[in-house]
């Protein structure tokens, strides 16, 4: 049970950092990249 909530854990914390990453591309694409339509 220990196991897996480390498991847990760290599938949290990585799930929430590829987030930011994710959020931090897509502002950085809105400000570079204005879509022409």
């Amino acid at each position: 049970m220990a196991a897996n909530a480390a498991l847990e854990q760290r599938a949290a914390a990585v799930s929430t950092r590829v987030l930011k990453v994710i959020r931090m591309l897509m502002s950085s694409n809105e400000k570079n990249n204005t879509p022409a339509s």
